[in-house]
């Protein structure tokens, strides 16, 4: 993998003032990173939030997530999806509400919409590359935390960048850093570090852009081929410069994962889109 992300040895001053992941979350996380991390103290954390625990069993219980039963309370979700599931479910909620005060900001609910169709396109071909599936729908999630950072601060700013990104057709990285001192990959691996994340979704966040060698199939991978793909679907927050096609994209796959999606991407982008529907209304 070929990394993109400078380390930076001080806080950027534009990641000042910026609110913090939900806790519950981010604890999480780190319980979970825990060789000795137990069902109860995962199903304590979620519980010490009334609305937040709601919202994860709604989502629990939602034909996003395909379970064929009934979730009725936190235990038991851990047991009948797993631990993995339970922090995918977990880390959604707490994106929904770490952007929920700025939805009505037309780029950061086109961010948030990019978010989740690249977890759900990555949850969809993990497996058939040889990939945990929770742990790829988490990473394409929060792939975008540091433009989702830089949007809830600045939304007004963020916006006239990306129209100016798209009118003179400069890369967005690029006019980040002329705006911010920063782009939102190195946003995102500062976010990610400061919030405790695991590494190797730190390594995802900072690295989403990057290059990966032919024919390599891990997480970083998925995540950059999920987010063009996502783009490609009509879920992107600007026009990428260097737009793909669908073909394009296919013939990137493994076959087993290729053979995991429609040959029409109407019908694929549909199959999303009532999955990003369920979650963010």
């Amino acid at each position: 993998m070929q990394t993109i992300v400078e380390p930076l040895t001080s806080r950027p001053w534009a990641l000042e003032g910026l609110p913090p992941f939900p806790p519950v979350a981010t604890r999480i996380l780190e319980v979970l990173s825990q060789d000795d991390a137990v069902l109860r103290q995962i199903a304590e954390l979620i519980r010490m939030d009334a609305a937040f625990t709601a919202e994860v069993l709604r989502l629990a219980n939602s034909a996003a997530y395909g379970f064929r039963g009934r979730v009725d309370n936190v235990a038991q979700a851990i047991v009948l999806l797993g631990t993995e599931r339970v922090k995918a479910l977990t880390m959604t909620v707490a994106l929904g509400i770490y952007t929920s005060a700025g939805k009505k900001n037309q780029t950061l609910r086109g961010c948030w919409l990019h978010s989740l169709a690249s977890a759900f396109l990555a949850d969809e071909l993990a497996a058939p590359s040889g990939l945990n599936k929770d742990r790829a729908y988490t990473a394409g999630l929060l792939h975008d935390i540091g433009r989702l950072g830089l949007l809830v601060t600045y939304p007004a700013e963020y916006a006239n960048l990306t129209a100016v990104a798209i009118e003179h057709s400069i890369d967005v990285l690029e006019v980040e850093r002329g705006m911010f001192d920063i782009d939102h990959c190195q946003a995102g691996a500062w976010l990610a570090k400061e919030w405790n994340f695991p590494p190797e979704l730190q390594e995802v966040i900072g690295n989403h852009h990057g290059a990966t060698p032919q024919g390599e199939t891990d997480l970083c991978w998925l995540v950059n081929f999920v987010c063009r793909l996502a783009d490609t679907l009509g879920f992107q927050v600007m026009t990428p410069l260097r737009p793909y096609t669908y073909d394009e994209l296919l013939s990137e796959l493994p076959e087993q994962a290729r053979e995991r999606l429609p040959e029409d991407p109407a019908e694929l982008a549909r199959n999303i889109q009532s999955k990003v529907s369920v979650i963010s209304g």
